[in-house]
């Protein structure tokens, strides 16, 4: 069992299980909104991940290993204390882990929810470069946003380890391609159109692996942050999708 995240949760334990894990610089508490809709019919469980919120700071060795690949740990240890299997959803680096987690225990998954993945391929320059961006901030909240997840998003920032920060590092040590091909559950991709990580090209290439478990939806308009930016297109999407696959509807 892990000790070293801090855990929000929400819903009684005999629901089905949605575990949600947030991009870099956010919270488990930066779900509100989604949390609100989706703890009516679910047990939602929210970590902090390793270096962000209240969770644990990242230790040097980490830092100077794959710290990502600590954090899928992490993950993998607190979805061993749950009912099984779960749905797990992720955005951004939280897809990048949610995915790593699946690969590499896919007893634990039943099914996957990845909004636009931070599946690049960068040098080690380049993830330098973009740490220097993340420690400068991230601007302001788009007014489309839902408000409850504004102000825990703004608090987060703060909360997060530097040190993980700079190096600009948001993926597992498995390249995403072999992510890709392997995973072995039902799995929705959700992407919009504005300045996305999976955009037509790596679409283009995701298809191209040819994994039939594996399943793209694009929202027209949306973003990076793609439940934010179209907030009820995303579960009119992702909600009716998580319903097959559990075998109910949402009330």
């Amino acid at each position: 069992m892990t000790t070293r995240l801090a855990v929000h949760s929400w819903g009684t334990t005999d629901r089905p299980a949605l575990v949600l894990l947030h991009g870099i610089t956010d919270s488990g508490l930066c779900w509100a909104d989604a949390v609100a809709r989706w703890k009516r019919d679910y047990r939602v469980v929210a970590p902090d991940a390793l270096g962000h919120g209240d969770s644990d700071r990242f230790r040097p060795d980490e830092l100077d290993g794959g710290p990502v690949d600590v954090m899928v740990e992490e993950v993998i240890a607190l979805l061993e204390t749950l009912a099984l299997p779960v749905v797990l959803i992720g955005h951004s680096m939280g897809g990048a882990t949610a995915a790593a987690v699946a690969f590499r225990r896919p007893d634990l998954v039943g099914s996957l929810v990845l909004e636009d993945p931070a599946w690049r391929d960068l040098t080690g320059a380049e993830e330098r470069e973009r740490g220097q961006t993340f420690l400068a901030g991230r601007g302001e909240p788009s007014p489309v946003w839902p408000a409850a997840e504004i102000a825990p998003w703004q608090e987060a920032h703060a909360k997060t380890d530097r040190d993980f920060l700079a190096l600009g590092r948001v993926a597992p040590s498995e390249p995403w391609r072999e992510l890709v091909a392997g995973l072995t559950m039902p799995t929705l991709i959700v992407t919009g159109t504005e300045g996305v990580i999976i955009d037509h090209s790596q679409m283009a290439e995701i298809e191209s692996i040819g994994n039939p478990r594996v399943q793209i939806e694009v929202i027209e308009g949306a973003g990076h942050c793609v439940r934010r930016d179209r907030t009820e297109v995303f579960h009119a999407v992702v909600d009716t999708w998580i319903s097959e696959r559990l075998g109910s509807r949402p009330s």
